[in-house]
């Protein structure tokens, strides 16, 4: 598991590319790491903006952004994302990814609880696997979920 700073470091370079292919730039310096190691190129939302077309998908993603108080470029040109919205962008994308990973180990060990019961196949230890994810998903969930 990935620890906090490289997390950060990887939604910051996420968010440089998608940033830059919507024709936004980035609060200088913020997101160095999309642009040394091309994370984020050639996302398909970001290719749907660039060619006028992305439907719901990229509505939705504008409306992300404006909510983090990023704007469309005018006229097809290039933008620049201010420091607040960045921070902005940065600490709600770190949330939900926490809030996912939270639901997916919870998901995985119904899984495993599921197949511990109706699998036919021996060779593996469905129990523990479910056992593991679920102190996964106890260690990750909010504290509001966590009953004290």
């Amino acid at each position: 598991m990935p620890g906090a700073g490289q997390q950060r470091v990887f939604v910051e370079a996420y968010l440089g590319g998608l940033l830059a292919g919507l024709g936004l730039d980035p609060p200088a310096g913020a997101a160095a790491a999309a642009a040394a190691d091309g994370l984020g190129e050639g996302l398909s939302i970001a290719a749907a903006a660039a060619s006028g077309g992305g439907g719901a998908a990229l509505r939705s993603v504008w409306g992300w952004l404006r909510l983090h108080g990023v704007e469309r470029p005018a006229d097809a040109g290039r933008g620049a994302v201010s420091p607040a919205a960045w921070r902005s962008l940065v600490a709600a994308l770190q949330a939900a990814a926490r809030a996912y990973e939270c639901t997916s180990h919870l998901v995985w060990a119904l899984w495993g609880l599921v197949q511990a019961r109706d699998s036919a196949c021996p060779d593996f230890d469905y129990m523990s696997y479910a056992q593991q994810r679920w102190e996964r998903y106890r260690a990750t969930r909010p504290a509001e979920l966590a009953g004290g």
